[in-house]
Order: structure tokens, then C-alpha cells, then sequence
């Protein structure tokens, strides 16, 4: 006698799932082994720092930007690229006001010694 069509199309779908979870409980693995979001690519490089990439290119072969290059392709290292934005920071007019109050104290403490 012939098994239930239905029986069988919910065999295969049960198994097809099975399938589907053990692949993506294999991506979860894989994806908190490798360095998530290092390097970028000129691209993802020029989105971050929100410039096109005509100015990511000046910058590099300007040598004003950190990058690395493998043959001709240009990768930018996240954390490097949020280091290099904040070493430009702009001191704040209070920061710049407490300036010679600390060189004060500074110069002070030198004279007692």
C-alpha cells in the first residue's frame, strides 16, 4: 500500500529544516570566530567616515589616511580609521580656557621643590 503524499512532503520539509538549523547554527559559530567588521574596503571605508571616494582616494595617495594595500586593493582598519577622525578633535573653548590654569599649577609645584 502507498504512504500519504502529505506524510511524505512533512518527512522532507522536517528534514529540510533540520538542514536549515544546523547550517545556520554553523554560521553562528563561524561568524563569532572571525574578526567581525575589521577591514573595510574603499567603499565601506568612504561610508563610515561619510566622504566619497574620490577623497578617500586623494587622502591615500596623499598618505593622510591609514591604509593598507595588497596588490591594488585598498583595505582601511576600522578601529584606525576612528583613532585617525579623533586625533583631529578640536579642543572645546573651556578646555582651551583651563589650559594656563594647569600650567600654573604645573610651573607652581616645580618652584616648591
Amino acid at each position: 500500500m502507498m504512504e500519504n503524499p502529505f506524510a511524505i512532503i512533512e518527512k522532507r520539509i522536517d528534514r529540510i529544516e533540520s538542514i536549515l538549523l544546523d547550517i545556520q547554527e554553523r554560521l553562528d559559530k563561524t561568524d563569532t570566530t572571525q574578526p567581525t567588521g575589521d577591514f573595510l574596503t574603499v567603499d565601506e571605508a568612504a561610508a563610515f567616515l561619510n566622504v566619497s571616494k574620490s577623497a578617500i582616494y586623494e587622502k591615500t595617495s596623499s598618505r593622510s589616511i591609514p591604509h593598507l594595500k595588497k596588490g591594488k586593493r585598498l583595505y582601511f582598519v576600522k578601529q584606525e580609521l576612528a583613532d585617525w577622525v579623533k586625533a583631529s578633535r578640536q579642543r572645546t573653548v573651556a578646555e582651551i580656557e583651563a589650559e594656563p590654569a594647569s600650567i600654573m599649577v604645573v610651573s607652581k609645584s616645580r618652584r616648591a621643590s
